[in-house]
């Protein structure tokens, strides 16, 4: 995964869990936000895709080929928006609280020691109170 996303040895990975995220976006009463887990199916071929109770269920789905990543999603409504929505923005700012949302730094396992070092010092100064560490890759590798 450090080669697919990282791309290069100087990479963090920030981690969470779905009780973080859960508690970071319930306050945000500006949107109607779900967490949806990402079901991995044929899309052409796969009779129980389901997009009830509302369309939104729709984006809780990935092809098969991408189901390593394990992944679970924040899906906004931007639909149920008080003023309506407003298509012709390309996306919307949500404000999240890092302090809740962040379970951990996590460093590439071939990262430089400078780059360690600097990950930690920039945490350090901007008050994320998480831990810092290196991928166990570094030291177990598989």
């Amino acid at each position: 995964m450090w080669a697919l996303y990282g791309k290069s040895e100087c990479a963090v990975a920030l981690t969470t869990t779905v009780g973080q995220l859960a508690d970071t976006v319930e306050h945000i009463a500006e949107h109607k936000i779900s967490i949806a887990r990402v079901e991995y199916v044929k899309h052409w071929s796969d009779p129980k895709l389901d997009v009830s109770p509302d369309y939104t269920r729709i984006f809780a789905y990935k092809t098969k080929a991408y189901e390593y990543e394990k992944e679970v999603r924040a899906i906004i409504d931007r639909t149920r928006a008080p003023s309506g929505p407003d298509m012709r923005q390309p996306g919307i700012v949500v404000p999240i609280d890092a302090g809740r949302l962040l379970r951990s730094i996590v460093i590439a396992p071939d990262a430089p020691p400078w780059f360690e070092n600097l990950v930690r010092q920039s945490a350090q100064r901007y008050g994320i109170r998480v831990p810092v560490r290196r991928s166990k890759l570094a030291t177990d590798p598989i």
